[in-house]
Parts: C-alpha cells; structure tokens; sequence
C-alpha cells in the first residue's frame, strides 16, 4: 500500500513535469495538479497564466478549453468539461481556493473577472429516468466583463451576468443578471445598481 502511494506520487510529480514543459512559458502548473484529457481535445492557454497546486482538470472527448492571458486558478479547484463541452475565457481571470467548474454545455467568461473561493459554475443538470443516468440536461452561462462572483457563489444553467456585475456572497444565480448591478440571496435577488 506504501509502494502504490509512492508511486502515484511519483506519477503525478512527472505528469506535471510534462504539462509544465508541454506548455512551456505560456503556463505555470504547480506540482500535484492532475489532468485526464481523453482524444479530441482542444486545450489552450495564452501567456502568464497560472494553476496552483492540487487542481483537477478532466477534459473529456472533443471538448475544449481556451484561456486568454493572466488566468489564475487557485489550489484544490476543479474544472470538468464532459463531452462536447466548451469553455472560453477572456484575460485576467482569477478563479478563487476551492471553485467548481462543471461544464456538458457551453460557458463563456469575459475579461477581468474574479471569482471568489468555493464557487460553483454548474450550465447542466442530471436527466434521470427511475434510477439509470440519461445523459445531461446541457445548457449556458455566459458572465460578462469585470464581473466580480462573491465566495460560496453558485451559478447556474441558463445564467447570463452583465458587465460590471456583482454576485454577493452565498448567492444562488439561475437568471440573468443586469450589467452593473448587485444580486444577493438564494434565490438571488436583485439589490441595487452599482
């Protein structure tokens, strides 16, 4: 038991070697982040972006994953893109301790945003029928420019956040938002203009 510890220790010390120099200066991977990406993939990151360690990345068959520059992933995130799956991401993201990232849809982020710790970015539900899985309910979230999405956030399908926006703290969103305004609750709720 001992042995296999090591050994995936071992694996994901050189799996981030890889990666590091796979992207060479475009990108720094901290040690013990892991990436499963499966054929088909289109991954790409512009210049000085940044992933912390412990961050988990599963991109699955023909999804895709761009990044402009200066991203910011802090540690122990996740960002899972299921099948056919998109992501597109402007400059200047940051992307709080501990957020979530699960996209069958598409998710569209603009430029300097920041995303608080413990966030959530869900565009897709769960189809069940009786107890067996039938694929996923897809969906879109679109977040505008300079839009700032408070700690513990959760942000959900068919959400559209206008430039300027403000998600407080522990707010559910699952509509769309108005550019500069300020939205807190769960449900979130609209507060004022900024």
């Amino acid at each position: 038991m001992k042995l296999l510890k090591i050994m995936d220790k071992i694996y994901l010390l050189l799996n981030s070697l890889f990666y590091r120099f796979f992207f060479y200066r475009k990108i720094n991977i901290s040690f013990f982040s892991r990436f499963l990406i499966h054929k088909n993939v289109l991954l790409s990151f512009d210049f000085n972006s940044i992933i912390m360690f412990n961050c988990n990345f599963r991109l699955y068959e023909n999804s895709t994953f761009e990044s402009g520059n200066n991203l910011c992933i802090s540690q122990n995130s996740e960002l899972i893109i299921t099948e056919n799956g998109k992501i597109k991401i402007g400059d200047n993201l940051f992307i709080g301790f501990g957020s979530n990232i699960r996209c069958s849809g598409e998710i569209k982020i603009g430029n300097n945003v920041k995303i608080g710790q413990g966030v959530s970015l869900i565009d897709s539900v769960y189809n069940r029928v009786g107890d067996k899985f039938e694929g996923y309910d897809k969906g879109k979230i679109e977040i505008g420019d300079d839009v700032w999405i408070g700690a513990g956030s959760i942000i959900l399908k068919e959400s559209k956040i206008g430039k300027g926006a403000l998600i407080a703290a522990g707010s559910v969103v699952a509509f769309d938002v108005k550019e500069n305004s300020l939205v807190a609750g769960n449900p979130a709720r609209f507060i004022k203009y900024l």
